[in-house]
């Protein structure tokens, strides 16, 4: 076997790859520890997500993981649910 790689092997470090932190933009969308429910019942449990501008953004996950309460939190439609919740700060454009 040639050049066999050994556990000891440490990779070796692209510090050009990372990004500068400095330099990334502010955030278009920013969800901070937000919780929904629904009565009593807690769905939601302490988002937190930042959505970079002009970038496509896609929720995915299996049926009934809380994607479309999620959408209904940033837009406010859980307003014309009787007993819904919201809390945490959504914020759009800082």
């Amino acid at each position: 076997m040639a050049n066999p790689i050994r556990m000891t092997d440490q990779p070796k470090e692209n510090t050009a790859a990372r990004p500068d932190p400095a330099a990334a933009p502010e955030a278009k969308l920013r969800v901070a520890d937000l919780d929904f429910y629904y009565g009593a019942a807690h769905v939601l449990h302490k988002i937190g997500l930042e959505i970079p501008p002009n970038k496509v953004t896609a929720l995915i996950g299996p049926s009934g993981c809380g994607k479309s309460t999620f959408l209904r939190t940033l837009n406010r439609m859980y307003e014309t649910v009787r007993h819904a919740r919201a809390i945490g700060k959504v914020t759009l454009d800082g």
